[in-house]
């Protein structure tokens, strides 16, 4: 069935309270557990600016709130100042290199960006594709009521099929499962990540040490950002919110990012980032060959990022497959 707006778990959750986005009820879906509220862009029903043409609308998640913390985990609207109408929110996917199309007669590029349709570019401007013809996406909702699938398919004639069902297999566990069919001529090769915006709580100007060790002491002479080996994220076997053990992330002003490759790929681990609070653990069932780091603190909000990435390549006629899975603190 089409999907016009969902309310899972038995509750609705009015206007997001204590949120100051202004998306509507027809443009969420939104989900709720004894353990968490979570509420999620409706592609179908997304309003697309302009320069909002970077993140797939499938599974683009707007509240991330465990009972557990009692607050957000990432911000629900754009926190960029510098771009008018440029998306920067919520935890969405992004498939990085669009498919080239051909020339504009002004010079700029024809691209097809996955999950988000037709942009125009200019040479060197990444940050400042504008949208041409977004393509359209199908949402509908399967299962019963303890095991809801929310489905949503989005079509590229001769390009692409892309399918993003998201699940709930836990009470403070979201899964994102994405499926991609290579409809085209030539390989598809693209980098695809996941971009949480996080909140950033309180203010840490030094980590908080373990109890007892200086395992997260950051020598004062260092500018933090250069720590973010150390101080922004930790790989884990298990989803460790422990408080002694939650990485603080050093506040320093202004904007900062970082783009690393991972010496080794790593599999089958879970990604922890957080501030003052603990953030989400997220996995990936591909092998993370890359993080990207950014941090922003402005007048819409203080941000930081830590984007898992790995490498999607699907040949002529061939079907891929990949899964997100998201855990929020529960204690």
């Amino acid at each position: 069935m089409k999907l016009n707006t969902l309310i899972l778990g038995g509750l609705f959750l009015a206007a997001l309270s204590g949120c100051r986005s202004s998306w509507s009820e027809s443009e969420q879906i939104m989900f709720h557990t004894p353990q968490a509220d979570i509420a999620m862009l409706n592609p179908a029903e997304i309003r697309r600016e302009p320069h909002n043409c970077r993140f797939s609308g499938a599974g683009w998640f707007t509240r991330l709130e465990p009972k557990a913390v009692a607050q957000n985990l990432i911000h629900d609207w754009t926190i960029i100042e510098e771009i008018p109408g440029f998306a920067a929110f919520g935890l969405p996917e992004e498939f990085e290199e669009p498919i080239p199309l051909g020339e504009n007669p002004d010079g700029t590029l024809r691209m097809l960006r996955i999950g988000v349709g037709e942009i125009k570019r200019r040479p060197d401007q990444v940050f400042l594709d504008e949208l041409q013809k977004p393509l359209p996406w199908e949402v509908a909702v399967f299962g019963t009521h303890d095991r809801r699938i929310i489905q949503m398919r989005q079509n590229a004639p001769g390009r692409y099929r892309l399918v993003k069902r998201i699940r709930f297999p836990g009470q403070n566990r979201v899964r994102i499962e994405g499926e991609l069919v290579n409809l085209g001529r030539t390989e598809l090769r693209t980098p695809v990540l996941l971009h949480p915006f996080y909140r950033v709580f309180g203010t840490q100007e030094k980590p908080v040490k373990k109890s007892g060790t200086s395992e997260f002491d950051m020598d004062p002479a260092r500018p933090p950002y250069l720590d973010v080996e150390t101080h922004w994220y930790k790989f884990a076997d298990t989803p460790d919110f422990d408080s002694e053990n939650a990485l603080p992330l050093p506040i320093p002003e202004g904007e900062f990012s970082r783009d690393m490759s991972l010496e080794q790929p790593v599999s089958g681990k879970w990604l922890v980032a957080g501030s003052a609070l603990p953030g989400a653990a997220i996995r990936c069932d591909r092998p993370i060959s890359r993080l990207v780091f950014w941090h922003q603190n402005n007048s819409l909000g203080h941000s930081f990022s830590v984007e898992p990435s790995f490498e999607l390549v699907a040949a002529p006629g061939e079907r891929v497959f990949w899964q997100w899975d998201i855990v929020l603190p529960s204690h």
